[in-house]
């Protein structure tokens, strides 16, 4: 038996709807809806694009080439290379397929003059991590549950002339989003970048090896962290917060819970139904989402 891992990821869904939570830890088939899978392109494509930056690769080039990324994957015969393709009832109001290439071209473009002159040191892109999580245990095993993610930019800004770790993730998504200052899973992140597995790697994977990953730990422990919500609906960039000691003892709560769900194997429904229609599990949750005149009696 191995600890309970959880993502950054699970955080966000369990919050949203434990039900879908739930599904995803059983690994039932998703079926995913055409603006989860545009998320998945761009965000490969503004990776290429920032790795090439990265490399030295003359800007607008590599704008061009990220573009050129993103037409590649959004088609039709290449899109699962990055994702699931999408399903014939998948396609969304708005989210057809011509309207979000067209989209998606403009959302890099739009990025890429949002970047031009950000002035940060780039540390990793696509980073990912293992680590143990304080303030939690696992009776069974007597070992910390343990929290797993992927920071898709860790940079280094100056906030005051003072060096900041900083957290940055691209969201697609439509909704605006609020109370960012309060989101457990950029906190997961935040609090991750405090801990020496983070930096040197977990049993050997992920990381930056030993000997540079130590030196960076060593560089980052008194540093604050701040989290960025990258809008690339809005093409802004959506201050989450600092990250400190009060946050991280949240998280732990936060993933208690959690693991008291898995272990009692009850994942109820979401109330509110706000993401029920665009949720992957969708097809099978409580029998089925049903139609939107599912229950008109002129309809029968």
């Amino acid at each position: 038996m191995s600890a309970l891992i959880f993502h950054g990821s699970d955080l966000q869904l369990g919050a949203r709807c434990l039900a879908a939570y739930g599904f995803s830890r059983q690994n039932l088939p998703r079926r995913t809806n055409s603006g989860a899978a545009y998320g998945s392109v761009v965000h490969h494509s503004l990776e290429a694009l920032e790795r090439m930056r990265a490399e030295g690769v003359p800007f607008d080039e590599a704008v061009e080439r990220s573009v050129a990324t993103f037409l590649h994957y959004w088609h039709p015969h290449n899109i699962e290379a990055i994702t699931d393709p999408v399903p014939a009832d998948g396609w969304l109001p708005r989210r057809s397929y011509g309207e979000l290439r067209v989209r998606g071209v403009e959302t890099i473009r739009a990025y890429a003059d949002l970047i031009r002159f950000d002035e940060h040191e780039m540390l990793a892109l696509e980073f990912g991590f293992v680590v143990p999580i304080d303030g939690t245990w696992d009776e069974e095993l007597g070992e910390p549950h343990m929290l797993a993610g992927t920071v898709d930019r860790l940079l280094v800004r100056r906030y005051l002339r003072k060096p900041t770790l900083c957290i940055d993730d691209w969201k697609t998504q439509l909704k605006e989003p609020r109370y960012l200052r309060h989101n457990v899973q950029f906190t997961g992140y935040a609090y991750a970048s405090t801990k020496p597995e983070f930096w040197v790697g977990y049993r050997g994977e992920d990381g930056f090896g030993p000997e540079r990953g130590e030196q960076l730990f060593q560089r980052f422990r008194p540093a604050g962290r701040r989290a960025t919500w990258i809008d690339l609906h809005r093409l802004k960039f959506v201050d989450a917060g600092w990250r400190g000691p009060i946050d991280y003892a949240r998280l732990a709560q936060a993933v208690e819970g959690l693991a008291a769900v898995v272990k009692t194997g009850a994942y109820p429904l979401s109330i509110s139904g706000d993401t029920c229609q665009w949720c992957d599990y969708r097809a099978i949750c409580g029998g089925g989402l049903p139609d939107t005149d599912h229950g008109n009696p002129s309809k029968a």
